[in-house]
């Protein structure tokens, strides 16, 4: 087989907690950027649109109304280049277990002004399967995961994690804590890796600032591409 070449670009943007509006300009024009560069396949971080640790901000219907029609604003804007960002991801019709709107940690893959789906997933996006709960993160306060939609729907939480097809690739996408997987019972990308051949591995986070977090990334993230090849 051919190798793989996939002209890439990694977005690390300063991103805005609690102004999707300024994200969103941001994440616009460096994909307009990426185009002009002819760049394939750009990639931005972890809630890129909303910002990641923003307490009761998850809980205002206007809010997450902004960011969705956020979203779809970088949806447009991806003529000829795959993005991949997060965002927060709402399902007005369901419900998380405390009774307020149901909420996703979410990972969308736009190309051509279109969200694809993975695999046979009920959304057009991925959502975070590990949820932190630890230190400032109070990620299964706010959002629903992977392994409770399996639970509500009676399913395997292995039927939910599948990869993204794109025109250029086979991407399995996972989300932050997903690959920070050694004290759970779940791993989103042994998961992924069993599914059709993966061309690129990818995980976006919003990690916060952490001494000396680099030495431990790259140790976790060496042994998961020994272990995947």
């Amino acid at each position: 087989m051919p190798t793989l070449v996939l002209r890439t670009r990694l977005a690390q943007i300063e991103v805005l907690p609690g102004q999707p509006r300024a994200n969103t300009d941001k994440i616009i024009s460096e994909v307009r950027k990426a185009v002009r560069d002819e760049v394939e396949l750009i990639i931005f971080p972890e809630m890129a649109v909303p910002g990641y640790l923003i307490g009761d901000l998850w809980e205002q219907r206007a809010f997450l109304h902004q960011c969705q029609d956020c979203g779809n604003e970088i949806r447009m804007a991806s003529d000829n280049i795959i993005v991949i960002f997060g965002n927060v991801a709402t399902d007005w019709y369901l419900r998380n277990e405390d009774g307020r709107v149901r909420k996703y940690n979410a990972l969308f893959v736009a190309e051509n002004r279109n969200f694809i789906t993975p695999g046979k997933f009920p959304y057009p996006f991925a959502i975070k399967a590990l949820m932190p709960n630890y230190r400032q993160f109070d990620d299964s306060r706010h959002f629903y995961d992977v392994r409770k939609l399996a639970w509500e729907r009676r399913i395997s939480p292995q039927e939910l994690i599948a990869p993204f097809q794109t025109s250029k690739a086979l991407l399995g996408c996972v989300l932050c804590e997903d690959s920070w997987d050694n004290d759970y019972a779940l791993s989103p990308l042994k998961i992924l890796a069993k599914s059709d051949k993966i061309d690129m591995f990818i995980n976006i986070s919003a990690s916060p600032f952490t001494f000396n977090k680099n030495d431990k990334r790259n140790r976790v993230f060496t042994n998961h591409a020994q272990r995947l090849q």
